[in-house]
Formats: C-alpha cells, structure tokens, sequence
C-alpha cells in the first residue's frame, strides 16, 4: 500500500514484470530427449565375435556430476566378450572408441567429442574409463556417463560380444537414461543402417586413407 496526498492508505497496482526473451525467460525449461539413439553390429554370423556399436546424443547438456547411467537393454542371447578393466569386477568388459583415427569415426562434431572416454563404470570412489557392466540376469548394459557431455554432440562407442550359437531374429534393444538428471524413460534404439561420413574432412578422400577404420566403417554399415 502507498500513502495518498490526502493521507489515506492506498493499494499499490500490480502490473506485468517485463521479462527476458529465449532461454532466458523465467522458468523456461527444455524437455529432456535422446536426440540420437543408435546401435549396429558388424558380423550376423552364429557363435562369431561381433562388434556392437552404439552412437548417442541428447538435446540437453549432460553432467557427469549428476552421476548419470545409461542403461541398455533387450540384447537377448549376447554374451560380452573382453577381459575386464576392472581387475577388482569381474562383471565389467571394454568399451573402444568408434574408431582408432579420430579423422575416420564420422561423429567429430566439434573438439569436445570423447568416443569411449566419457563413459566407465562408478563404483564408491574409483572410476574405471571405457568400461560397462554387464547384467547378466537381464541382458542389460549398465554404463556410467564420467565426463560432461554437450548438448547435440554425439558420443559413440563400440563394444565387443559373441553372438549366440543359433538363429534368431534381430534384437530390439531400449535405452534409458537414470540418474540425479531428468529421467529419460525407457525407448527403442535405431538400427544404424547408414555409414555416416558427412564429418569427415577434405584430406580424407578414400578408404586408403584411412585403412585402419575400415572395419569401423564396415560396422557403422550395420552389415
């Protein structure tokens, strides 16, 4: 209340805040989304090894301090391949980068890109790098996001299984994101059925160039 030149006490009139405008208006917030969530495999064969490759993203900034995990799951009749990085975990394989030669992995969207290095598994107070745990029960995939991811960045990595000994059809595995971040629900991965080489910079013009990538680039093929 204001007081008039007559001396009576009068209501102050409310009137509109004028607010900022884009990301910075006032409670403006962003639904959190996997902008991309894709997963292939190099051999179709039966009891072969076969590399799995993963490439995700979101549309939001990811922290590590969160404490982060990805989970995925439906990777029915796989069975992970690799010695443990963790010689105290017996449970954790290898992840690799999408490819030994960062100009060939097709996914360098700016300098911060980190491949397999900004994903471990947390146990208490030690963090092992591109590390998974493997769920044997449920066939799922447990990684821990270790390094902040940017937001409309892809971040890929491989990983190595034996295939099971007969035929079946493809796998339809999920991902979700848990953690102290906004909880991403449980949704169906895209097959990744295209070799993507829209990054790749003007030197590199064959596959000789990069003859250390050529599985790689075999695997992100989806055959």
């Amino acid at each position: 209340a204001i007081k008039s030149a007559e001396g009576t006490w009068e209501d102050f009139p409310s009137a509109a805040i004028v607010r900022d405008v884009g990301d910075k208006a006032p409670l403006k917030v962003y639904g959190a989304t996997f902008r991309t969530k894709r997963i292939g495999q190099s051999v179709p064969y039966p009891s072969a090894l076969n590399e799995i490759g993963v490439t995700l993203s979101f549309n939001i900034p990811i922290p590590s301090a969160a404490r982060p995990r990805v989970i995925i799951s439906g990777l029915r009749g796989a069975l992970p391949y690799g010695t443990s990085p963790d010689p105290l975990d017996a449970s954790q394989f290898p992840l690799r980068s999408a490819s030994p030669m960062p100009q060939c992995t097709g996914m360098m969207r700016h300098q911060g890109w980190l491949g397999c290095g900004a994903f471990g598994i947390v146990t208490g107070n030690r963090t092992v790098g591109c590390s998974a745990s493997w769920i044997q029960a449920s066939s799922d995939l447990a990684i821990d996001i270790i390094n902040d991811l940017d937001a409309e960045t892809d971040y890929a990595f491989t990983f190595t299984i034996r295939n099971p000994p007969k035929a079946q059809s493809a796998a339809v595995p999920r991902v979700e994101l848990q953690g102290n971040v906004p909880i991403l629900p449980k949704i169906s991965m895209d097959r990744d059925a295209t070799v993507n080489l829209q990054d790749l910079g003007p030197s590199v013009t064959d596959c000789n160039v990069c003859e250390q990538a050529l599985p790689y680039w075999h695997l992100w093929a989806g055959a």
